[in-house]
């Protein structure tokens, strides 16, 4: 058991066989659901009130969280933008392939539906959900990041993916357009590596594209980019939470 001891629990977005397996070797694991194209505030408050009920019912107050992509920033807000939470405190954050400094796909798409407004008129306002616009390398560089300040009680970490798409791949066009958009930089299709750090970096997942984090085999790379092992996906969720374990939490 890594955290049954001291009563922890990992609170994981949506990972297809990670809750299975960690429960496997003792930890306590919740998958949370928040609104798919809210915006962060209303993403981080539904989280905030899930991780308040699971506390009264498992009698847990103490969380490590691990988040993908947007959850990554949902977190980020709930740690250090929502206060009063009576019943749960925020021992870690983990966050994977996660924008911290914006996607250019949401450039792109941002970009590409104001333009299409101006020449395709229509009798109703069209919206594009704010979490596209929240997901701008602008927004996330000139307005989260300088309002959404790092708790210094909590401890935060983060992982980034890169791959080189074959023709087929579902992630081509987007990762060609991040790549043009971003003058080469390594991404896996939605986030660059580049974006993905946060607090401290512990390596990037290479050979994945954006989803492939699910469950798919994969290698681990070192920040120097250096492969280190190969790994598949339910062993990096082992990983992650050894990792944890062995720093404190």
């Amino acid at each position: 058991s890594i955290f049954s001891d001291n009563g922890q629990l990992f609170a994981i977005d949506y990972w297809i066989g990670i809750k299975t397996l960690l429960e496997s070797k003792g930890c306590q694991v919740f998958i949370t659901k928040v609104p798919s194209f809210g915006s962060i505030e209303l993403r981080s408050l539904a989280l905030h009130n899930l991780l308040e009920k699971l506390a009264l019912k498992s009698k847990t107050s103490q969380f490590n969280l691990i988040a993908h992509s947007m959850g990554g920033l949902d977190s980020r807000y709930l740690i250090s933008n929502i206060p009063n939470k009576k019943n749960y405190e925020i021992l870690s954050l983990t966050t994977i392939s996660t924008p911290h400094h914006g996607s250019e796909m949401a450039d792109f798409v941002v970009d590409q539906f104001e333009s299409l407004k101006k020449i395709i008129p229509t009798t109703k306002e069209t919206y594009l959900p704010i979490c596209f616009y929240q997901l701008t390398t602008n927004y996330m560089n000139e307005y989260f990041n300088k309002t959404v300040v790092d708790d210094p009680k909590v401890k935060y970490f983060s992982y980034g993916a890169m791959f080189t798409p074959n023709w087929y791949n579902v992630f081509k066009p987007s990762w060609q357009i991040i790549n043009d958009k971003s003058k080469g930089k390594p991404n896996d299709g939605m986030v660059t590596v580049e974006s993905s750090h946060w607090g401290t970096y512990l390596g990037t997942l290479y050979g994945l594209d954006h989803l492939d984090i699910i469950n798919w085999q994969n290698k681990l790379v070192a920040p120097s980019k250096t492969p280190i092992v190969n790994i598949d996906i339910l062993q990096f969720y082992l990983f992650i939470t050894h990792n944890l374990g062995q720093r404190g939490f």
